[in-house]
């Protein structure tokens, strides 16, 4: 599976993509997010300047996204899950299990 790390946090990225690549999961570079076919989201402040408007954009290009973040910050996970995340977690979820999310969203279905 191919999947996007789209996150500006160096040590969150190491440690999904040595995981996942462990895993047999193909990482692309951020620029190449559109060829995904899955997306980890950082919804945090080392994230990205419009978490909801690019999961919207990966959405509509028919990637999954997974979005992650503080989990003291409740409003910019619930606005993914109404942006159509798939997964929405906190960091320390996605950072302890990102295999078993990456299966959670394999077995989602579109929308």
């Amino acid at each position: 599976m191919r999947l996007a790390i789209l996150t500006k946090d160096l040590l969150i990225s190491v440690r999904l993509e040595e995981a996942l690549h462990r895993a047999g999961h193909d990482i692309l570079a951020a620029s190449l997010s559109g060829e995904a076919d899955v997306a980890l989201v950082d919804l945090g402040p080392t994230g990205l300047p419009d978490p909801p408007a690019t999961i919207q954009r990966l959405r509509a290009g028919g990637v999954k996204v997974i979005a992650f973040g503080p989990h003291a910050q409740g409003a910019a996970l619930a606005r993914a899950r109404e942006e159509g995340a798939e997964v929405v977690v906190s960091n320390g979820q996605a950072l302890s299990d990102p295999v078993g999310l990456i299966a959670r969203v394999e077995g989602h279905g579109e929308g």
